[in-house]
C-alpha cells in the first residue's frame, strides 16, 4: 500500500506541541510515533523524509530560541563580553547560517532522493504484493500439481502392475496359443489324411457309380428287350388261350365221337405243355423287370382246360 503524503502543517503541529512539553528537539523518529497516535491503529504515518524535510522547515521558521540566564558579571565586562559575543556569534552565525544552507540543500537533496526512493519503495512495495499473490498462486497450483503428481505416480504404478500381470497373461496366451497351434496342426495334417482316404474313397464311388450307371443302362436295354419279349409272349399267350377255348369248345362238341376224343386230348395236352412254358418264361421276364425296379403287370391266371373221356 502506497504512503499518504505528510502535510508541513502536521509536522508543524505536531513539533509545536512537543516542544510545548518540553521536548525542546524533536526528531523525526517522535514526530512520526506522535502521527501515528494521532491518526490510529494500523493508519498510514508518512515517510520519515517527508517528515524529516517539514521538521527542518519548522526549525528555520517557527522553532522558538531559548532563553539563557543573563551571567552575573560587572556591567562594564559584561557589555564587552556580550558585545564580544554577539560579534562572534554574528560571525559564528553567519558561518552556521551558510553552513546549514549547504546541509539544508543537502538535506532537501536527500530528501528529495528520500522521496524518490519512497516513490521506488511503493512501486516495489505493489510490485511484492502482486508477487506475494503470484507466489501464493503459484503455491496454490504447485499444490495442486503436486497432488496430481502423486496420483499419476500412482496411476503409474498401478498401470506398470497391471502391464506386469498383462505381461504375464500373454506370455500364458501365447503359450497356449502355440499349443493349440500344435494342436491345429495335427489336427490338419488328420483332416488331410482323412480327405485324401475319403477323396480315394469317392474316386472308388464315382467309379462304382459310373459302373453301376452303366450297369443300370444296360438292366434297362435288357428289360426294354425283355418288355418286348413280354408282349410277344402275351400276344403268344393270347394266342394260345384263344385256340384252347376253340379247343374246349371243339373238344365237348367232339366228346361223343370217341375216336376223334384221343386226338383232340392229346392236342390239348401239348397246348398245355405250350401255356406251362409261357408262364414259367413270363415269371422270369417279371423277376427280372423288379430287379431293374420296373413296375410289372399284373397277368391274369389262366385256368386250366380238363378234357373228360366218355
Amino acid at each position: 500500500m502506497a504512503r499518504v503524503a505528510v502535510t508541513y502543517e502536521q509536522v508543524a503541529a505536531v513539533a509545536n506541541a512537543l516542544y510545548a512539553q518540553g521536548i525542546t528537539g524533536p526528531g523525526t523518529k517522535a514526530i512520526r510515533e506522535e502521527l501515528a497516535k494521532r491518526a490510529g491503529p494500523g493508519a498510514p504515518t508518512g515517510s520519515p523524509n517527508t517528515i524529516q524535510r517539514h521538521l527542518d522547515q519548522w526549525r528555520l521558521k517557527v522553532r522558538p530560541v531559548d532563553q539563557a540566564d543573563p551571567p552575573q558579571l560587572p556591567v562594564q565586562l559584561a557589555g564587552d563580553i556580550l558585545r564580544a559575543l554577539n560579534a562572534a556569534a554574528s560571525i559564528a552565525r553567519e558561518k552556521v547560517e551558510e553552513r546549514l544552507s549547504q546541509v539544508q540543500t543537502e538535506l532537501d537533496e536527500l530528501a528529495a532522493a528520500g522521496e524518490s526512493s519512497d516513490a521506488r519503495i511503493d512501486e516495489l512495495t505493489r510490485d511484492l504484493v502482486a508477487r506475494t499473490s503470484e507466489r501464493d498462486s503459484m503455491a496454490g497450483q504447485l499444490a495442486e500439481r503436486t497432488s496430481e503428481a502423486v496420483e499419476l505416480k500412482a496411476a503409474v504404478a498401478f498401470t506398470q502392475d497391471k502391464l506386469v500381470t498383462m505381461d504375464r497373461e500373454l506370455h500364458t496366451a501365447r503359450s497356449k496359443v502355440q499349443a493349440a497351434n500344435g494342436r491345429v496342426d495335427e489336427m490338419r495334417q488328420a483332416t488331410e489324411r482323412q480327405l485324401s482316404k475319403m477323396q480315394g474313397e469317392l474316386n472308388q464311388v464315382r467309379t462304382g457309380h459310373t459302373d453301376a450307371e452303366r450297369r443300370v443302362s444296360d438292366a434297362e436295354k435288357r428289360c426294354v428287350g425283355a418288355e418286348a419279349r413280354l408282349e410277344g409272349e402275351r400276344a403268344a399267350k393270347a394266342a394260345i388261350e384263344s385256340n384252347l377255348a376253340e379247343l374246349q369248345v371243339t373238344v365237348k362238341r367232339l366228346e361223343p365221337q370217341s375216336s376223334r376224343a384221343s386226338g383232340a386230348e392229346a392236342a390239348a395236352s401239348g397246348l398245355r405243355d405250350q401255356l406251362t412254358l409261357l408262364s414259367e418264361t413270363v415269371s422270369m421276364l417279371r423277376g427280372m423287370l423288379q430287379a431293374a425296379g420296373k413296375d410289372v403287370p399284373t397277368v391274369p391266371a389262366v385256368a386250366d382246360g380238363s378234357v373228360s373221356r366218355q
